[in-house]
């Protein structure tokens, strides 16, 4: 199990690796852009059933990614427990 796991480990050392190293064409070269890939394994929002029906009816909506449509939403909820009003206010 050992040796397996190291190799799944190594596998997605040499994937995110490659990942990393894909360049965008360049449309104005004071505008730097670079593959995001996170490294971390806890995955909350496969286990959240509420999120995930709302991510399938705005998921062709939205240039926001799964990881950053989680982190609003899990913020949104943490906010109905907030007195007064909230605005957020982003850009894309």
């Amino acid at each position: 199990m050992d040796n397996y796991y190291e190799s799944l480990k190594s596998f997605r050392r040499e994937l995110v690796s490659l990942m990393r190293e894909i360049k965008f064409t360049v449309m104005n070269e004071n505008i730097i852009h670079q593959q995001v890939i996170p490294v971390a394994t806890y995955s909350p929002w496969l286990s959240d059933n509420e999120f995930l029906a709302i991510h399938q009816i705005i998921k062709n909506n939205t240039l926001v990614d799964l990881y950053r449509c989680y982190e609003l939403y899990s913020i949104s909820k943490n906010l109905l427990k907030t007195e007064g009003d909230v605005i957020e206010v982003g850009v894309w």
